[in-house]
């Protein structure tokens, strides 16, 4: 069974209000890899991610306290048979 999932998302600055940036391209499910880069002041990214199947659920790793550097979050898409599709999301903080 194939795994359908959309991801949309959305970069939320915690300290002060929601900024423009984006991701280094539009979401894609073929796509596995996406790169942001984001203010130094920037602790989380707000993740919307929905799978289009019901039965399948999201989990989001490492969005909490983003570090300065690079940091990678995952996306984890599982359907009910059990596959898992992977999602990964570089963050860049600007120094």
């Amino acid at each position: 069974q194939q795994i359908h999932s959309q991801l949309n998302l959305q970069k939320q600055n915690n300290i002060e209000k929601n900024t423009d940036q984006s991701l280094n391209k539009e979401f894609s499910k073929e796509n596995s890899t996406y790169f942001i880069t984001v203010e130094k002041d920037v602790s989380s990214l707000e993740i919307i991610a929905n799978a289009d199947d019901e039965t399948s659920s999201v989990c989001i790793y490492g969005n909490e306290e983003i570090a300065d550097g690079t940091s990678k979050i995952l996306i984890s898409v599982t359907a009910e048979n059990g596959n898992v599709r992977n999602y990964r999301i570089y963050v860049t903080k600007n120094s």
